[in-house]
C-alpha cells in the first residue's frame, strides 16, 4: 500500500468518524504538507455529508478554511526554518519532485503561483512552504491562498454530493478536472493582468487627484 494511499485511508475514517471536524483536520493536514489527497477526501465528505447545495457550499468553504489554516503552518515553517529546510526536504524524491514543480511555478508567475498551485496535484500541498522561504508579503498570502481554494473544494465537494455512493468514480478522471481548472485559473490571472495593466477607464483627471493629494 502506498504512503499516499494509506493517508488517504487515514482521513477518510476521520471524516466518518467526526463529520465536519474531521474534514477540516484532513484538508488542514493537506496544506501542511502532508500529502492527502483532497481530490478524494473532499468527494467522499460531498456524499457522506451533504444532503442539500446548501451543505455543499458550507462544506466547500470549511474545505477552504481548512486548507488556509494548514497553508500558514507550512507558511510559518518556511519563513523560520527557511533554505536549510528546503534543502533538507529535497534530499527526498517525493518532496524534491514537488518542490522543484513549485519554484518553476514561483520563477514563472510570482505570487500568483500560490493561487495557480491550489488546483495542482502536489504542487498545492507544498506551495506554501517556498512562498515562506521568500518572503511573500503574509496578506496577499492569504487572500490569494483563500479565494483559490474555495473553487476546487466547492467543485469536489459537489461531484461527490451529485455521484452519491459512487463518488470513487472521480479518482479515474480527476486529472481531466485538474487541467479544466487550470485552464480556467489561468484565464482567470490572464484578465486580472489585463485589466490591471490597462487600468479602470473613466472621465476623471488623476492629475488633480494626485496634486490634491500632494497638497498642491
Amino acid at each position: 500500500m502506498s504512503v499516499v494511499k494509506a493517508l488517504f485511508e487515514m482521513a477518510a475514517r476521520l471524516v466518518e468518524e467526526l463529520s465536519y471536524l474531521g474534514v477540516f483536520i484532513t484538508m488542514a493536514l493537506e496544506s501542511a504538507c502532508v500529502p492527502i489527497p483532497s481530490e478524494l477526501v473532499m468527494p467522499l465528505a460531498g456524499y457522506a455529508l451533504c444532503n442539500t447545495v446548501l451543505d455543499v457550499l458550507l462544506l466547500g468553504l470549511l474545505g477552504a478554511t481548512a486548507n488556509l489554516a494548514g497553508s500558514l503552518v507550512a507558511y510559518a515553517l518556511g519563513a523560520t526554518a527557511g533554505a536549510r529546510l528546503l534543502a533538507r526536504l529535497k534530499e527526498l524524491p517525493y518532496f524534491s519532485r514537488e518542490l522543484e514543480r513549485c519554484e518553476v511555478l514561483f520563477s514563472k508567475y510570482g505570487d500568483l503561483a500560490v493561487a495557480i498551485s491550489r488546483v495542482l496535484p502536489g504542487v498545492r500541498t507544498f506551495i506554501s512552504l517556498p512562498a515562506g522561504v521568500l518572503g511573500m508579503k503574509i496578506r496577499r498570502f492569504v487572500v490569494l491562498t483563500f479565494i483559490a481554494s474555495i473553487p476546487w473544494n466547492l467543485v469536489l465537494t459537489y461531484v461527490g454530493f451529485l455521484l452519491g455512493e459512487k463518488w470513487a468514480l472521480i479518482e479515474g478522471y480527476v486529472v481531466y478536472a485538474d487541467y479544466v481548472a487550470v485552464a480556467g485559473l489561468l484565464c482567470l490571472v490572464l484578465a486580472f493582468l489585463l485589466v490591471r495593466r490597462h487600468g479602470p477607464k473613466c472621465g476623471c483627471d488623476t492629475r488633480a487627484g494626485a496634486g490634491a493629494a500632494a497638497g498642491i
